[in-house]
């Protein structure tokens, strides 16, 4: 039993893996046609999640202090930034004592008592790792528990490639991710509420505390945020850095140029400058290779699906139709006609089976400027309510969103699957109190050991008092019953044995 559940739980797990590396491999985009000297990197576009370019997109890698992009949307989604923000954050102890030598800080003291508002900024423009410890105990208690939030939200996003043992990113073996992880954290960490306005920061002063009493000036020195140097970004919106031994250098940035963001995820770098020069030319490249194409769902002919109410016969034929537009990144050298148009839905609709159709919009392996899956729209079976009204009297069939299902399908469902979880417990309740009769005797099986004769204690005997008559069975049985004739009516009488007298 333990054997088959093992290898069933390894099959589940292998195709659990198997589906996660899956799905994100067919959205990247193709390496992009510029210079990059960068390990791994991606270009996304920040509004559907498309990948234009990638390079080693799944490679595990050490992020740095790009964690803090993580820590920081994390700490922004867990409290109110208007009610909270001048609340006072007591530093621990263990906060400043995880500082490794020359970690970045602003020299928190242990007791001090910060704002939050002051902490976040500290987090983010000086990528202090005091102060992102301080907010993590803040809102998980430790950083320990803080981590376990890391990496729910990673698992909650669908990301498979990231571990996180710390808030500040920190060295350690286990603190990995990979480029497309990242850019997938900075996309959702972009939707949080006050996020951008950290994100984009460049300076900022803190007041003084209880426990230092000069002010602390904040100062980026990300130069891709700065306007006049060489290194400055076009439209950049944000941008975070980072740096470790083992990660080298790294880097997070979004740059909107017209109606499209996008991010850029560089990892492993080689000198601090490479950093500048790769991010720069990726986000040349794809804001200048390619343009934002929209398909209208009602443009696109998808064909019809035959609908069944549950008999053998159609109720009728329907098209499927798309419920919004989709819209992608397509490269300059592609034309429209270049996109395939790919249905994944079943053949039918039977009233009361789960439908959830799609289309998907993709380009084949032959276009080395870009391939994989552009964008996937939803469909629907357009007039369904209407001919369901002719033909089954108005009632819908059970698995459309937004619509009770019929009792009447309940009943259909629920009773043949109590029978069958009642058999099902029947059968192992049988099955367990035989094996516990088995297990039983086996076990006393196992117990018993036989005795030898030799070795049985003997009964005891019983010896006559010295003086007292005893009589043979014969006395007895003549004694009990007078008219009965026995062989013998001899009574004996024990008297002690003389000293020196001879047994006879």
């Amino acid at each position: 039993m333990r054997k088959r559940a093992a290898r069933v739980w390894a099959w589940a797990l292998a195709l659990a893996l198997c589906l996660a590396l899956l799905c994100p491999l067919s959205a990247l985009g193709a390496e992009a046609q510029v210079e990059v000297g960068a390990e791994a990197y991606v270009v996304m576009d920040a509004a559907t999640g498309q990948v234009v370019a990638e390079k080693n997109a799944h490679m595990v890698n050490y992020p740095a202090s790009i964690t803090k992009i993580m820590t920081l949307a994390l700490v922004l989604e867990n409290v109110d930034l208007a009610k909270d923000s001048g609340t006072l954050v007591t530093v621990s102890d263990t906060a400043v004592d995880a500082l490794i030598p020359r970690a970045s800080q602003v020299a928190l003291v242990k007791g001090e008592q910060v704002p939050l508002l002051d902490l976040l900024y500290a987090t983010m423009i000086e990528s202090a790792n005091d102060a992102s410890h301080a907010l993590a105990e803040f809102v998980a208690g430790s950083m320990e528990d803080f981590a376990v939030l890391m990496n729910d939200k990673a698992a909650a996003l669908g990301l498979s490639g990231s571990r996180f043992v710390n808030p500040s990113g920190q060295p350690d073996d286990s603190h990995v991710t990979t480029a497309y992880d990242m850019a997938a954290i900075t996309r959702w960490a972009l939707g949080v509420p006050g996020f951008r306005q950290f994100f984009s920061a460049v300076e900022y002063t803190m007041a003084p505390t209880g426990l230092q009493p000069a002010g602390r000036q904040f100062n980026s020195a990300n130069l891709l945020l700065m306007p006049f140097t060489r290194y400055h970004c076009d439209g950049v919106t944000g941008s975070k850095t980072g740096y470790t031994d083992n990660a080298l250098y790294t880097m997070v940035t979004t740059a909107r140029r017209g109606d499209t963001e996008l991010i850029c995820v560089v990892l492993k770098c080689g000198t601090n400058n490479l950093k500048y020069d790769d991010t720069n030319a990726l986000l040349d490249y794809a804001f200048g290779n390619f343009r934002r194409v929209s398909y209208a769902a009602a443009d696109l002919a998808l064909g019809t699906l035959p609908v069944y109410g549950g008999g053998t016969e159609a109720l009728g034929e329907l098209p499927l139709q798309g419920t919004a537009d989709a819209s992608f990144l397509l490269h300059n050298s592609l034309g429209p006609e270049a996109v395939q148009v790919t249905l994944d839905a079943p053949d039918r609709y039977v009233m009361g089976e789960s439908f959830a159709p799609v289309a998907v919009l993709g380009l084949p392996e032959q276009w080395s400027a870009q391939s994989g899956t552009l964008a996937t729209m939803p469909l629907v079976l357009a007039g369904l309510d209407e001919l369901l009204a002719t033909s089954t009297g108005g009632a819908r069939p059970a698995g459309q969103q937004g619509e009770p299902v019929s009792p009447w399908v309940w009943l259909a469902i629920g009773i043949p699957l109590l029978l069958v979880c009642a058999f099902a417990g029947r059968v192992l309740y049988v099955r367990h109190r035989r094996q516990k009769r088995r297990m039983a005797r086996l076990a006393a099986a196992r117990a018993y050991k036989p005795v030898r004769l030799a070795d049985r204690p003997k009964p005891p005997q019983r010896t006559p008092e010295k003086g007292k008559r005893v009589y043979t069975p014969a006395a007895a049985a003549r004694q009990q019953q007078p008219g009965l004739r026995v062989a013998s009516r001899q009574v004996y009488t024990i008297q002690p044995r003389r000293a020196g007298e001879r047994a006879r």
